[in-house]
């Protein structure tokens, strides 16, 4: 499945970014709840692999692991990953196929042969 930016990355911003994740409505998914941080999260091309970055929240951001929430910062994800961004359960795919939904503009798929994130 494609992933996609809504629109050009702003100035001074990585363009390794794919979705930014918060309650502000610039943001790329957003989740309009007080326990989401208005700029909480990004998902990030990184070597190939989704990178899940946490961009300074004041509730933190968590990877579920065998159903258990662990806080991170950064870490690598795939498309079935569960996180938790302030009490929102979300799943890596819908996150992404929301955002795809949104713009094709810029458009990210996993080539079937390497397994790596690739801009097409």
């Amino acid at each position: 499945m494609p992933v996609s930016v809504d629109e050009p990355l702003a100035p001074g911003v990585a363009a390794n970014l794919i979705i930014k994740i918060g309650r502000a409505p610039g943001n790329d998914f957003v989740i309009e709840n007080p326990t989401v941080s208005r700029e909480h999260a990004a998902l990030e091309i990184e070597d190939g692999q989704i990178v899940l970055r946490d961009i300074g929240s004041k509730s933190g951001t968590y990877v579920l692991v065998k159903g258990r929430p662990e806080r991170t910062t950064y870490t690598v994800v795939d498309e079935n990953t569960s996180i938790m961004v302030g009490n929102e359960r979300l799943r890596i795919q819908d996150v992404i196929d929301a955002a795809s939904r949104k713009s094709r503009k810029i458009t990210y798929v996993r080539n079937p042969m390497t397994g790596e994130i690739e801009k097409r």
